[in-house]
């Protein structure tokens, strides 16, 4: 996948070592395990690139019709978990 891709070439991370440390930085220290600061800073240093992936390699292609129908779907979604 590109976005991975990307990510692994400007942060140094793999995809698993950023679903694990993004779930980590997400869940605290109210958990047994603690991410060290390095895991951290290197998660938080991740996501604007992560993000920018995303952008370049997925949402610049969608148009204004494929938004629309994204948009639907998660809110039929949102509504279903809502009731």
């Amino acid at each position: 996948m590109r976005v991975v891709k990307d990510m692994s070439e400007h942060t140094g991370l793999s995809e698993g070592d950023y679903g694990i440390l993004g779930l980590l930085v997400e869940l605290g220290n109210g958990v047994q395990v603690n991410i060290t600061p390095a895991g951290k800073s290197a998660v938080i240093d991740s996501r604007p690139i992560v993000a920018k992936a995303i952008r370049k390699h997925f949402l610049d292609h969608l148009t204004e019709q494929d938004i629309e129908l994204i948009t639907t779907l998660a809110e039929r979604i949102d509504k279903r978990f809502s009731d």
